[in-house]
């Protein structure tokens, strides 16, 4: 999922940044949510808290999986969803009967650590 462009630096193969399309203030994404999900996670391995309907998320990222995570430790546990990577996780982690990608801009206090 992740590829390298000619000057050898990592992007997201599967969500692209569109940096003729959207500039480079979000390192070619629309915002910041999109550009901490999709360059930030799923491409360089940063953790992620946000708040959806006024409840906190965490998200971890490991080499070898991503998942949920109960509190801001990010220390996954046996209610922790696990994912072979940021991609998938983005694109089947269900909140509240939506999935991640489909609310993602309506995301608030997004962050990465």
């Amino acid at each position: 999922m992740v590829g390298r462009d000619l000057m050898g630096y990592p992007y997201n193969i599967k969500y692209p940044p569109m940096v003729a399309k959207y500039g480079d203030k979000y390192l070619g994404y629309p915002n910041w949510n999109q550009e901490v999900f999709f360059y930030e996670h799923a491409v360089q391995g940063f953790d992620v808290t946000f708040v959806y309907h006024g409840v906190k998320y965490f998200l971890m990222a490991d080499p070898e999986y991503h998942c949920t995570c109960e509190d801001m430790h990010f220390m996954p546990s046996d209610k922790s969803q696990y994912f072979p990577n940021g991609n998938a996780l983005i694109e089947q982690l269900e909140i509240e009967g939506h999935k991640l990608i489909e609310i993602i801009d309506e995301l608030e206090d997004v962050e990465m650590w």
